[in-house]
């Protein structure tokens, strides 16, 4: 079913199907079961509501969700859909995957081709269980390395797969593996208050030489004639 560039703004309960191209769409409207393919890309798409008409769609194969507007990802029925053997969710604005895709992907739904790529991801503590996970799965992403930070800034550009260290955790994380970090502000607070002390002091000696007046200078030696 190519459903393409038909300004499809959702996909809920009663999403748009006579606008979409389909071979034989009486048998369609009576039975979605029948679909294999279904092509929504290039539309106005925000988000897939929970109550969405895919959930029912156990026999499709392809779904591409491609050049749409898609934020989240949480709605979307992976444990339904069984069948899903393509998955092409490139080009939209997603920032986070759904932990639900590791628990079905690959396991329960054995995907042959999954597109990530062009999204605005956050490599952050929410994403911290995506780079182990795509490498379990390489060989099914396409253009892995087109999958790239926009946050935060100082690994902006970079492949996500390639991040590692400290933008994947979470301050709980951080805590843990650096028990120090949860004191920082502290530590810092009394470096700076024992060099402002030592400024002082050094001041002080400093003034107190200068106040001091030389043995030679203190008496003055008076000749009478």
């Amino acid at each position: 079913m190519d459903c393409s560039s038909a300004n499809i703004t959702s996909i809920s309960s009663n999403w748009q199907i006579p606008f979409c191209h389909i071979s034989s769409k009486e048998d369609v409207i009576r039975n979605l079961s029948v679909l294999l393919s279904i092509n929504l890309s290039h539309n106005r798409i925000i988000a897939v509501s929970p109550l969405t008409t895919l959930r029912y769609l156990n026999n499709v194969e392809t779904l591409d969700f491609s050049y749409n507007s898609i934020n989240n990802l949480s709605d979307f029925p992976l444990q339904s859909m069984t069948s899903l053997r393509v998955l092409i969710v490139h080009n939209n604005r997603l920032t986070h995957i759904p932990r639900m895709f590791e628990k079905y992907i690959p396991d329960l739904i054995p995907l042959n081709q999954i597109s990530f790529y062009d999204n605005p991801w956050s490599c952050d503590c929410g994403n911290n269980w995506i780079p182990k996970w795509l490498k379990q799965i390489q060989s099914k992403i396409t253009d892995m390395q087109r999958m790239r930070c926009n946050w935060p800034k100082a690994v902006k550009g970079q492949p996500l797969i390639n991040i590692s260290g400290s933008y994947w955790l979470c301050d709980s994380d951080i805590h843990e593996h650096y028990p120090l970090s949860k004191y920082r502000s502290l530590i810092i607070a009394i470096i700076m208050l024992y060099l402002i002390l030592c400024s002082a002091v050094a001041m002080l000696f400093i003034c107190r030489k200068r106040q001091q007046v030389k043995p030679a200078e203190r008496y003055v030696v008076y000749q009478t004639s």
